[in-house]
């Protein structure tokens, strides 16, 4: 991605929303993605798309349960979820996440989301769109295709092919 070096090659240290202090070039800013999936193995997958992306400014926070998830985004700023459906929890579901990361978190209104599921009900992506949810991937997810989405949702440049 970057040198690490700004405009006229200074490195420069910026605060950026939500007081978190950022090192590297102009332009460039700290973005995290939180992957929630009650399946290790599919939040082991999806974090290893996001690092594929290799851009040392976005940080992954993986989570397997939705309360812990929202207790997270309540003191960090998240720009991005890759989030289940259902996440084998009587808590809440995907969406129900989403709309309390947004409703409930100081920092819910820059937030994007990906429902992922294998549900395949034509009134999944219905309520989804309903939530606001940015997209809606059905496992086995296409991978490239992921890390397509990640990249326009995080405002990175596309993976190579």
């Amino acid at each position: 991605m970057g040198t690490g070096l700004g405009e006229g090659g200074r490195f420069n240290l910026r605060v950026v929303q939500g007081g978190r202090t950022v090192q590297g070039p102009v332009g460039e800013q700290r973005r995290d993605v939180m992957i929630v999936d009650d399946e290790e193995i599919s939040r082991e997958l999806l974090a290893s798309v996001i690092k594929r992306l290799d851009c040392p400014f976005v940080k992954v926070h993986e989570f397997a349960d939705p309360g812990a998830a929202l207790s997270f985004a309540q003191d960090h700023p998240v720009d991005l979820g890759l989030i289940d459906l259902h996440l084998g929890s009587d808590q809440m579901d995907g969406l129900q996440l989403v709309d309390r990361i947004r409703g409930e978190t100081p920092y819910g209104g820059g937030f994007s989301a990906i429902l992922i599921t294998a549900d395949t009900e034509p009134m999944v992506v219905y309520e989804a769109t309903r939530h606001g949810v940015e997209a809606v991937m059905e496992k086995a997810v296409n991978l490239y295709e992921l890390a397509l989405r990640c990249c326009a949702l995080l405002r990175l440049p596309p993976p190579e092919a």
